[in-house]
């Protein structure tokens, strides 16, 4: 796209300008530009790994997240560092979500072997624990414990959205460009069921997308943007009005 072409042309005359020492081997070996305009269809599916859902329903602003009292059990928030300085967290970031709580037990079994050794030590072995290994434990621990309070919530979330599994059947047959009556029926009734608005919206927009014609028939957007705005409210009109320009 163009811009990917003016990002592309300004990194080759940077090289030109300070070429890279050839010693150093670099560390990335291939990129690929895409301009966003070419493909709006990715950021319109499910997100399946857990950053992507957390940011989706925490909201990640600035490497970090704000936990609340519904995770923490206290009456105050706690800020929670969701970048590559927490080894845990970078461990986890790029995990499905099918296969989070396993890897959160897993590393609640480390944190417990790690403990365990405590009492096997002598003292000059306790020194060294409590001066190098303990602070990180405690750390790890309450690392551990957030994502874990963070991960229940996600799934209390997700099995909240009776429709949830059914929805990313619905993405798939859409992208296929199958069963268009019975997935406009799923999204009205979706949409009529009052589930997370930014779903049903994304939902509108990937129908739209891969529609034949690259638009809703005027009938189907007429009655999903009445029935949107009928659950959710008037406030996303100029939204609806945006994206029909």
């Amino acid at each position: 796209g163009t811009y990917s072409q003016a990002v592309y042309d300004m990194a080759e005359e940077l090289l030109l300008l300070e070429p890279p020492p050839s010693a150093i081997v670099p560390e990335i070996s291939q990129l690929f530009l895409i301009d966003r305009d070419v493909d709006y269809v990715t950021i319109l599916l499910s997100q399946f790994v857990y950053e992507g859902i957390l940011d989706e329903t925490i909201g990640i602003k600035n490497g970090s997240v704000e936990v609340g009292k519904e995770i923490t059990g206290s009456d105050n928030q706690i800020k929670l560092a969701v970048s590559s300085t927490d080894s845990l967290y970078s461990d986890i970031r790029n995990k499905h979500i099918a296969v989070l709580s396993s890897a959160l037990r897993a590393k609640s079994s480390e944190i417990v072997t790690t403990k365990n050794e405590f009492g096997g030590y002598n003292i000059s072995q306790m020194k060294e624990f409590v001066g190098k290994k303990l602070g990180k434990t405690a750390s790890d621990v309450r690392s551990l414990t957030l994502h874990i309070g963070i991960c229940e919530s996600i799934m209390r979330e997700c099995s909240g959205w009776n429709l949830y599994h059914e929805a990313v059947e619905i993405e798939h047959h859409l992208l296929m460009g199958q069963e268009y009556r019975r997935c406009i029926d799923f999204i009205e009734n979706y949409i009529n069921q009052r589930l997370p608005w930014y779903n049903s919206f994304r939902l509108m927009c990937l129908a739209s997308l891969t529609n034949n014609n690259g638009s809703l028939p005027s009938k189907d957007y007429n009655s999903l943007l009445f029935q949107f705005v009928h659950s959710y409210g008037n406030q996303y009109l100029p939204l609806l009005h945006d994206l029909k320009q």
